[in-house]
């Protein structure tokens, strides 16, 4: 019973009469299986039932009229309608009849209806077993092979039951099914408040899987039946043509809306109220019962006076909410009510099967529309599907599988529609999930799912490209809903015309419309005092569910009146739509027949008011308008907006056919089915005219494009053709009797030897094989089979090498490679189709259409040691923990920009919702999470050429450039440069002779360039142009506001020798992206007049006869996916750094960013003046800044962006190696078998081929990479694995660096700018410093660009010089120099001298002696840097005060100790390091300790012991970061320069080492890059000169920094923040973790005084004589609590230093291992916090948080994990992983025996190594946001942001 929405009684007789139904429908279909040929089986004669059985027809024609009819008819005459008075409460009147709507009435129905006098409070059950029996007899009658008993069954009923026998059993099949309905309608929307538990299980099992079909199934089809057969007293006219083809649709729609209450909510009007005559006219005709009457007043003459009653109606909802609630179900029946319609009856037996595929393909893509799915949880559709299906597909599927064939026709479906989605690292079984493909059935209101379930689906659901529509909607139109099922019984199928066509449906659609997509005015606000139902346009009964109901209900009525195969020859009438209630119940029987357009006239195009049958919709929008603004604007721009993109793609897609089938629509919506050309359209509207002009220069726009492709495909054809045509006869003469060989350079082979001896091979088996590599060690034969150069028949250029890549990658989506040839395409058989080859012409054309590998992008601190030192002060740590890195991955596969773009727009509203981010998308094909493309660089086979062996001597050879030296170089030469022993055996050349020689010291050969002090060299005529101006012109300059720092580089400048700006690299870049074939084409078909003809021409002059590049700003597609990618790099580590350190970032910004840095510190200044703080590069100059400048400086933030990436190079690199090495010592763990086929073994080689590499060498620091082989996997076996995927970036960072080579040298390895001998270099510095100062002594103060060498991360620089190097070397032998301009080549990144230098013999060799130098110069630099910094030589309060004496000191102390080492004639190697390292400090610290001969230099003992322990202790630390430093430089080699692999493998194959002394392998590491002793480089004046210019620069950087904030000076205050460091690294990432060193059980150890930290994460002991302090002042931390020494592991970051500790009263307590019992940690924990609730331990750093919902752990992972962390939550006992502060719980590392986390007490739980394990290579892999996302996507508990 009801009152006020309680259930206060519920009778337990519910209960046990829904389980009747339940049992009762799940036999009905056995019941009636049988057919109506088929014989009795009771063979008994007396027995009245042995006879012919009753046929399906007779049966349910028996039940109807001799069972159900009477039940209802005896049901039908208990209720009894009540007055409507006062007296009643409401909820328990009963009307005897129920209005029309004033809508219905206009199109011919009555005023009133015969229904049930129920009230809210009528006893009402679920419990229909008669109603549900019929229903089954009805699907076997509509099974039945023909239509015709169907036919014979409504015809019985018409013709043999009486008028009054009909109304009431139709009338009854209407009434009783629809009461349920409703009510569980209500319960759902939450009016039944108080339901008790009978209430909400009978409800959830009525409408849902899998006893729906037994219930609410049943009841649908009986409503349909229903309405085929109830048309009487529904119209006041008499009989007639009309009422034989009239449904029951009128009938039904009304009584939807009173049994739900939405009557008045709908804005309806009762009809009795609006014609009271013609109400009471009708209820004399007996059309309905007229309402029972009240006396109410008396009069004085003591009769009564009765006022005349009229039938209302009753709401059972208290507020707009459950209104809206109520509305959302009614349409969902509707919509149901279309679609699911009873099938066609089959054929056959194998017609029915198919039937039965289609329909549980349907029920499999709905179940996997929500999330996938298990199996088991998939084979529950069958309970759904019908007894006659299933037993189809039984039989079908044993045919497969006899044990089982339901589950064979199961996996027969799900392999059509799903993919098995494996759960590696859940511990669960695997799941199905739903193709891409099988999207497009998915149903957003099928009747099987749920609502959440629906909602899941919806954030899941992709939206697919469709055509472009003629009109911009914003969106790509598509269908919101899929087509209706057409294989729909005949008698059932009119029901989607009556429907769709019904009057009032149309009505509350259109106003479902109005209220959320009217144009809402803020000023005029439109009144709706006289409005009906105003409270449906609040604020509160809007939302994106009842639009999309309404949208969809729109497009079934479209798909119903498009379709038109009934037969033309039956009336019109018959097909549906023209019924009581119809919109189109006035047009004649004789008239046309109504189509798509009439219905789009009436439903989208009618006038509002007519539609509504209201005036306050006079002047509104009609519906087309509305659907259009919702595919617009997603809804009202000041009122709702529509976030789901597919339900505006549907409104879309009805605008779309309305402008398609209507004119008038296309009209209205602005795309006429024709356009005139005329300039001048007469009439034409404003909008209309502008849509004009845009088409208009459009298509001139394609009209250019399209003659451009044509020129390029002619340029295409002649090229193929001089390369397929007729042979050069000299050409063939001289090599036609040879076989085909690859084409080779001159000046060096562009294809090895050894190489091109395979290739040869390959090729052709006439011809014998040269000698090739020993595969096994990896050497190269020394008798090779040298090519010679192999020239075109002009000689009119260098021929490019063969491409490693035998094919490019192609791309996953078009399947194309980008040279014209798309998977499946036979090239032999081109000439097949002529249109197929333009088309490839024209894709291979399309300069913007690049190719690129999907990758990833995120900051990371997996390298960086976690969280940041909490240290107030500077320490060892915060230089390096102060910043995230930028990690890189890719999955291998290549997509085409425009491809990506397109792909990206299809789905980036699924990818919005369950990504979170804009900026991101997954994988096509992997699904991995994606948010950049890395360009793909097509290199040539020269690039894995390996280098030669043979040993080089000090004497350079006959080159004449390095010949070609100075009178002091040979003065340095007769040095005694005395080599190690152990440096002997290699090719490599001693750093002098590299320094002496080497092109990449610009400044110092090459008088036609200098520096301009930033980021570029200038030609030197530009200085000597700017000083012979006047002085009137100087004035002038600086009155117009330029500075003379800007105008020599933008005024009076030839083009041949102006600086380097933002359009040359562009220029540059498009050259050095692009293919080489086609810059060979390109310049071949330019330059076939202008060739030279002799051979070994010079790169000069062959550069100045080639057409020039075309200098522009705009981007080829290569360079602009280049651009997308450093931005993002760039952006990426900025916004990690700025949640991470807040407001303390400003202090440091950090390298490579001086952008960013000036923008700061100029800001803050003007800020402090009074002045408006404005961008960069404005800020640096109070003039305007002429746009030759401007283009200057954004060239220089485009370098600075280009540094960075090569530090996320670094980072990328770096991070993977020393995953690989951590997973390599976690199998050295295991047994060493010498049985390859042992586990073992194996793990090891899946380790290898995972990653890509070969080995590991110096006790695992040096990761030795696969040897290249051009003939494995055509070419891609350098790209295996996740090392090796890497070098597509790095290809990427090559070419960009290649670019810009000589600049980016210069800037990192910092070569002093002139001065030959050490003893004048300084002057010369000074006086060149003074010369550039007086150019213009306003020049803004600047910040650098690069850090000082030893101020900055060593690593890096030397990557960037190893790329410059290696782009400059692949630029050449590409010859992508010949398309660039002549002063773009010779001026900057390709410096003349740097041209030169190589000469002829320009091989592998040189790069590699080049790369292998720098990297020696790093060795040095990162040396230099720790023991400055760890002797206390960096910047500090007093630095000026301070440090001249304190260097001098140190000096003298060490002068002192190492006195007579060289007398000895033996030394250990510790001593002997020891040595070195004071050589090089004597060398830097010499200058200083001059300037201080004349102060006292006398130390007392007991600081002579302090400084020789801080000594011992920095040639400790600089041993370790030394062979760190080797080891990653040496990898990152590897991947950049993949010939040398061979080299290091060849060096390490003698022996194994197993030392864990850090000199000892920081000795085998030398050995490899055969590095002399540093006493040994020293001896060199270059090597002198170029340290103490590394040191002085440093000084001079830190003198900057160091000028406080309170000077009084604005420059000082300014210098301050330019300059600002974090001054001698002493630790550097990347850091090396805890698995790499001994046991950490040192923790549990008290600390002595002998022991230090020498690494940040690395528990290391150093034993040092009475050192107990640091010379710089150090923050203590305190104590750190002491734990148990039970059995622990260490944490997944792996880091543990004392100085990250917090101590009581600062931070959060942190523990430094993780214990392994889960007793244990929760004693631990709940020792250092008692009082916590919720607790929650960070598993990277140990640091111990509260997980309350304060959101702690979400604030904690963006300083420690750069947003991604991982936690353990304590009480709950499960894992959780968060990224961005979305979090998702994983499985709890702690199980029990049984592998699983019970909930309850009682079990011992212990760490799993195994998930342990898991978590660990989340956080390595930096596949945390990954999980993250699968995670939440999967999982119904989905945690709200930044909770925990």
């Amino acid at each position: 019973s009801w009152t006020q929405g309680h259930v206060e009684v519920e009778p337990r007789g519910w209960v046990g009469s829904f389980n009747a139904s339940i049992s009762l429908g799940s036999i009905f279909e056995r019941l009636l299986s049988w057919d109506d040929e088929d014989k009795s089986p009771i063979t008994d004669p007396s027995s009245p039932l042995s006879g012919n059985l009753l046929n399906c027809v007779e049966l349910t024609i028996h039940v109807l009229t001799k069972g159900l009819g009477k039940w209802q008819k005896a049901e039908m005459m208990s209720y009894e309608a009540t007055p409507n008075t006062s007296v009643l409460d409401a909820h328990k009147r009963c009307p005897a009849s129920l209005p029309f709507s004033s809508v219905a009435v206009r199109h011919g129905s009555a005023l009133a209806m015969r229904s049930l006098p129920v009230s809210q409070i009528t006893w009402w059950s679920f419990h229909l077993p008669l109603h549900r029996f019929v229903a089954a007899c009805l699907r076997e009658v509509c099974r039945r092979p023909s239509e015709k008993p169907t036919h014979d069954l409504m015809e019985y009923l018409h013709k043999e039951l009486p008028e009054i026998e009909q109304d009431l059993l139709f009338r009854g099949l209407m009434e009783f099914p629809t009461l349920v309905l409703s009510r569980s309608a209500q319960v759902r929307t939450g009016l039944w408040r108080r339901n008790g538990p009978g209430m909400s299980d009978q409800v959830l099992n009525y409408a849902e899987p899998p006893f729906c079909r037994a219930l609410r199934d049943a009841d649908l089809l009986l409503l349909q039946f229903a309405v085929l057969g109830r048309k009487w007293n529904q119209s006041s006219q008499g009989k007639g043509n009309k009422e034989e083809s009239d449904v029951g649709c009128c009938f039904l729609v009304n009584l939807l809306l009173h049994r739900f209450g939405l009557f008045q909510f709908a804005g309806l009007s009762k009809a009795p109220n609006e014609n009271i005559t013609r109400y009471q006219e009708e209820v004399e005709a007996g059309l309905y019962a007229g309402e029972v009457q009240v006396k109410e007043d008396v009069v004085e003459t003591g009769e009564t006076e009765s006022s005349l009653v009229l039938p209302w109606t009753y709401t059972p909802a208290k507020d707009v909410a459950m209104s809206l609630s109520l509305l959302e179900e009614f349409f969902h029946i509707l919509i149901v009510f279309i679609t699911e319609l009873p099938p066609v009856p089959a054929k056959d037996k194998e017609d029915h099967t198919n039937q039965a595929k289609l329909r549980l393909r349907r029920e499999v893509v709905h179940r996997l529309a929500s999330g996938a799915k298990t199996h088991s949880e998939l084979a529950e559709v069958h309970h759904v599907l019908s007894h006659w299906d299933n037993v189809f597909l039984s039989e079908e599927g044993k045919a497969r599988r006899p044990d089982d064939g339901t589950g064979a026709a199961l996996e027969t479906a799900l392999s059509d529609v799903a993919e098995r989605k494996s759960s590696r690292g859940r511990l669960a079984p695997d799941q199905w999930e739903l193709k891409r493909s099988a999207w497009e059935d998915y149903d957003p209101a099928f009747f099987h799912m749920s609502l959440r379930s629906h909602q899941s689906a919806a954030e899941n659901r992709p939206v697919p490209p469709t055509p472009k529509s003629p009109v911009h909607f914003g969106v790509e139109p598509q269908t919101y809903a899929p087509p209706l099922e057409p294989f729909a019984h005949c008698a059932f199928h009119r029901l989607r015309r009556d429907v769709t066509a019904d009057a009032t449906a149309l009505a509350i659609t259109y106003r479902i419309l109005h209220v959320h997509c009217r144009n809402v005015s803020a000023n005029q606000p439109r009144d709706t005092a006289g409005l009906r139902g105003k409270s449906a346009y609040d604020k509160e009964a809007m939302s994106e569910t009842i639009l999309a109901r309404a949208v969809h209900f729109l497009t079934l009525g479209a798909y119903a009146w498009k379709d038109d195969s009934s037969d033309p020859s039956q009336p019109w009438r018959n097909k549906g739509g023209g019924s009581v209630g119809s919109v189109f119940y006035g047009v004649l029987n004789d008239a046309p027949a109504p189509t798509i357009k009439d219905w789009i006239v009436a439903a989208l195009l009618a006038k509002p008011s007519d539609l509504m049958d209201d005036d306050w919709y006079e002047d509104e929008e009609n519906a087309l308008l509305l659907l259009k603004r919702l595919a617009v604007d997603g809804g009202s721009p000041g009122g709702f907006i529509a976030q789901d993109k597919a339900l505006r793609a549907g409104a879309a897609w009805l605008c779309e056919l309305a402008i398609k089938h209507n004119p008038d629509a296309a009209k209205l919506v602005g795309a006429g089915t024709q356009q005139s050309d005329d300039p001048g359209v007469k009439g034409e509207t404003d909008m209309e005219r502008r849509r004009r002009e845009a088409k208009a220069r459009a298509m001139q726009r394609m009209e250019a494009q399209r003659a451009k492709f044509l020129q390029m495909m002619k340029m295409d054809d002649s090229d193929d053709d001089n390369d397929g045509g007729k042979p050069d006869p000299k050409q063939s003469e001289e090599e036609s009797p040879r076989p085909p060989r690859t084409p080779t350079r001159e000046s060096s082979p562009s294809v090895p030897s050894s190489i091109a001896s395979e290739l040869g091979s390959a090729n052709s088996s006439s011809t014998p094989a040269s000698p090739a590599r020993n595969e096994s060690a990896g050497i190269l034969n020394d008798e090779k089979n040298k090519t010679k150069e192999a020239t075109n028949t002009n000689g009119d250029e260098k021929l490019i090498p063969a491409r490693l890549l035998k094919e490019r990658p192609q791309c996953i989506i078009c399947v194309d490679d980008g040279s014209g040839n798309a998977r499946g395409i036979d090239c032999s058989s081109r000439n097949e189709g002529e249109d197929e080859n333009r088309k490839r012409s024209r894709r291979k054309s399309n300069n913007s259409n690049a190719l690129g590998f999907v990758g990833y992008v995120q900051a990371s601190t997996v390298r960086k040691g976690g969280y940041p030192s909490s240290s107030p002060q500077k320490n060892a740590e915060s230089s390096v923990q102060r910043f995230v890195g930028a990690h890189v991955s890719l999955c291998g596969h290549a997509i085409h920009s425009e491809c990506c773009e397109a792909y990206l727009a299809s789905v980036s509203h699924r990818e919005d919702r369950t990504v979170g981010r804009r900026e991101e998308f997954r994988c096509p094909l992997c699904q991995r999470l994606s948010n950049c493309l890395v360009p793909f660089i097509d290199v040539g086979v020269d690039w894995i050429e390996s280098p030669t062996c043979v040993p080089v001597s000090n004497d350079v050879g006959d080159n004449s450039a390095r010949n070609n030296l100075k009178s002091c170089d040979d003065d340095a030469m007769s040095v005694d440069m005395e080599c190690e022993n152990d440096s002997e055996q290699n090719s490599n050349i001693p750093l002098h002779d590299f320094l002496s020689t080497t092109p990449w010291w610009v400044p110092r050969d090459d008088k036609n360039v200098t520096w301009d002090g930033q980021c570029a060299f200038i030609g030197t005529k530009l200085l000597s142009a700017t000083s012979s101006r006047s002085a009137s012109e100087e004035n002038l300059t600086r009155k117009q506001g330029v500075s003379l720092d800007a105008s020599p580089l933008k005024n009076h400048r030839r083009r041949g020798v102006r600086s380097l700006r933002k359009k040359d690299l562009y220029t540059a870049w498009n050259a050095m992206m692009r293919t080489p074939r086609f810059m060979r084409k390109r310049h071949r078909q330019k330059n076939s007049e202008m060739h030279d003809t002799t051979a070994g021409t010079a790169v000069e002059t062959r550069a100045e006869t080639v057409p020039k590049w075309p200098v522009t700003e705009d981007s080829s597609g290569e360079t602009v996916v280049w651009r997308r990618l450093i931005d993002l790099l760039s952006d990426v580590t900025y916004r990690a750094d700025t949640k991470r350190l807040g407001d303390m970032l400003p202090l440091n910004f950090g390298e490579f960013r001086h952008y960013i840095v000036e923008k700061d510190a100029y800001n803050v200044a003007n800020r402090a003046a009074g002045i408006e703080s404005v961008d960069w590069p404005a800020c640096i100059s109070t003039a305007t800044l002429p746009d030759g400048r401007r283009q200057e400086l954004s060239r220089e933030k485009l370098l600075a962006k280009l540094l960075m990436s090569i530090q996320s190079l670094t980072y990328t690199c770096c991070s993977e190696a020393h995953e690989a090495r951590r997973l390599f010592r976690k199998l050295q763990t295991g047994p060493v078998e010498d049985n390859e086929t042992h586990p073992h073994n194996e793990d090891k080689k899946a380790l290898y081929s995972k990653f890509g590499i070969a080995g590991f060498s110096c006790d695992g620091h040096l990761v030795l990479m696969a040897q290249p082989s051009p003939l494995k996997d055509e070419g891609t076996q350098p790209f295996d694995g996740r090392l090796g995927k890497i070098r597509h970036l790095g290809l990427a960072v090559m070419a960009a660096a290649g670019a810009v080579s000589a600049d980016l040298v210069q800037l990192v390895l910092a070569f002093p700018l002139c001065g030959t001998a050490s003893s004048d270099t300084a002057d010369d510095d000074d006086k060149s410093d003074s010369s550039s100062m007086d150019v213009d002594t306003e020049s803004p103060l600047r910040a650098p660009v690069v850090y000082p060498i030893l101020y900055g991360h060593v690593l890096t620089h030397v990557v960037a010089a190893i790329c410059a190097a290696c782009g400059r070397a692949r630029a050449r032998s590409d010859s992508l120099e010949f398309v660039w301009p002549v002063p773009f080549s010779q001026h900057g990144s390709f410096s003349q001298k740097v041209n030169e230098g190589s000469g002829d013999d320009e091989n592998v060799d040189i790069l590699t002696k080049d790369c292998e130098s720098f990297i020696k110069l790093g060795f040095l630099a990162r040396v230099l840097q720790v023991l400055l910094g760890k002797l206390g030589l960096g910047p500090q309060g007093s630095f000026w005060e301070e440090h001249a004496q304190k260097s001098s000191q140190v000096l003298e102390v060490l002068k002192q100790s190492f006195n007579d080492f060289e007398s000895k004639t033996s030394t250990e190697g510790n001593e002997k390091w020891m040595y070195s390292c004071f050589k090089l400090l004597e060398v830097v610290l010499s200058p200083q300790n001059e300037s201080c001969m004349g102060a006292s230099l006398e130390s007392s003992p007991d600081e002579k012991d302090l400084y020789m322990a801080l000594f011992r202790s920095a040639c400790f630390t600089a041993s370790v970061e030394a062979g760190l430093y080797l080891g990653d430089a040496g990898t990152i080699l590897q991947i950049l320069l993949p010939g040398t692999s061979a080299k290091y493998v060849i060096a390490s194959s003698d022996s194994k080492e197993s030392s864990r002394d850090h000199v000892f392998i920081l000795n085998k590491l030398r050995d490899q890059f055969g590095i002399e002793s540093i006493e040994t480089m020293m001896k060199s004046p270059r090597v002198c000169e170029l340290t103490m210019h590394w040191y002085r620069s440093a000084l001079n950087h830190a003198e900057n920094s160091e000028k406080t904030e309170t000077a009084i000076v604005r420059g000082a205050s300014l210098e301050s923040r330019l300059f600002k460091t974090d001054g001698f690294r002493t630790m550097d990432w990347p850091m090396q973790s805890a698995e790499s060193v001994s046991s950490l059980s040192t923790v549990d150890k008290p600390k002595t005084e002998e022991t230090t930290e020498t690494h940040s994460g690395n528990m290391r002991s150093l034993q040092v004589e009475s050192f107990s302090a640091r010379p710089e002042k150090e923050w203590k931390p305190g104590p750190i609590l002491a734990y148990s020494t039970r059995k622990s592991v260490p944490l997944l970051g792996g880091f543990y230093t004392v100085e990250g500790r917090s101590h009581k009263g600062k931070g959060h307590p942190r523990i430094s291992m993780l214990p392994t019992s889960y007793t244990d940690l929760y004693d631990e924990l709940g020792k250092i916090c008692p009082d916590s609730e919720q607790t929650g331990l960070c598993l990277v750093c140990g640091e111990v948080l509260n997980a309350g919902g304060k959101g702690e752990c979400t604030k904690h992972s963006f300083k420690c994990g750069a947003g991604a962390g991982i936690f353990f939550l304590l009480q709950e006992c499960v894992g959780l992983i968060m990224h961005g502060g979305k979090a998702a719980y994983v499985h709890s590392p702690y199980v029990d025996s049984h592998g699983e986390t019970p909930q309850y007490r009682g079990r011992p739980l212990n760490l799993d190594l195994d998930r342990y394990d898991i978590l660990q290579e989340l956080w390595s892999g930096h596949t945390v946001r990954q999980k993250v996302l699968a995670e939440r996507a999967s999982s119904r508990q989905v945690i709200i942001p930044d909770f925990y």
